[in-house]
């Protein structure tokens, strides 16, 4: 069975990647076409284009992208970075021409409708991995779920490791016929192991490596507002990525809107749920 590592760029799925040798390492980038949001380094710039040449900008923070660059080295084997053919905007205001998907149609991902985990995440990974590692037999992918995180191990289901595919289309209709493929088996060491939080980062702050106070997507809807608040103060460049997304579409991505949210003179006034789309 060959095994591939789900890399996040976060603390925990480095850790593992680092533990745990694969055959395979996988980083998928959730891209944007906000221009102020483009890395200002010109060679972080210029390596992220080299792994995705339709590379602008992305939500995960600089560092983020530095550390993936980083781990690679570290651990001496190619991590291979994977995206959607189109951005999280072009989804968000209907810009596609995806078969089954709601082309022209313009929505906001939330915590229900999470297309931006699967469209930006799950599918780059999933067709990287099933025309360049899949032999017919499920992979073993290791997620970065840790032992205080159980209720992630214990929410995975086996619909999870499976995915529909086109597999053809109806030329007439122009309707796509979909494949079910068990395609990889989750794997969880850092649970298997007891591997906690304070683990994790006793180990990253004795090797002098930093990550972003809040990893992974800048101003995830499932993000506590006090963390939204704080990306607001470090991240205003993006922040209006997101402000603007809601302001065109007229929705919001959470309960609440982002910009009450960073309005807020008292700090974690909302209720939140922890999010589920990230080491």
């Amino acid at each position: 069975m060959k095994t591939v590592t789900s890399i996040s760029g976060g603390r925990s799925s480095a850790y593992m990647a680092l533990h745990y040798p694969t055959d395979y390492y996988v980083f998928a980038v959730v891209l944007t076409d906000h221009q102020p949001s483009t890395p200002k380094d010109p060679g972080l710039l210029r390596e992220c284009r080299s792994r995705i040449p339709h590379f602008t900008a992305s939500h995960e923070a600089d560092l983020t992208l530095l550390n993936v660059l980083r781990l690679e080295q570290e651990i001496g084997q190619e991590i291979k970075w994977v995206a959607a053919e189109y951005s999280l905007d072009q989804f968000i205001l209907g810009a596609t021409q995806n078969p089954g998907y709601r082309a022209g149609a313009v929505m906001l991902p939330n915590s229900r409708t999470r297309f931006c985990t699967v469209e930006q995440k799950l599918k780059p990974m999933f067709w990287h991995c099933f025309n360049n590692v899949y032999d017919g037999e499920p992979m073993l992918m290791n997620i970065g779920f840790r032992w205080d995180e159980p209720d992630r191990v214990d929410g995975w289901t086996c619909d999870k490791d499976k995915f529909d595919y086109p597999s053809s289309c109806i030329i007439k209709t122009r309707r796509q016929q979909y494949r079910n493929i068990e395609w990889r088996i989750g794997n969880f060491p850092l649970y298997q192991d007891r591997i906690t939080r304070d683990q994790v980062n006793r180990f990253w702050v004795q090797k002098g490596w930093q990550f972003p106070e809040i990893s992974n997507c800048r101003f995830c809807f499932h993000h506590r507002p006090i963390e939204q608040q704080r990306q607001a103060e470090l991240e205003p460049a993006n922040l209006q990525w997101w402000l603007d997304m809601e302001r065109v579409t007229g929705n919001r991505f959470g309960k609440h809107s982002l910009q009450d949210i960073i309005s807020q003179a008292l700090l974690d006034v909302f209720d939140h749920k922890p999010c589920h789309c990230t080491d």
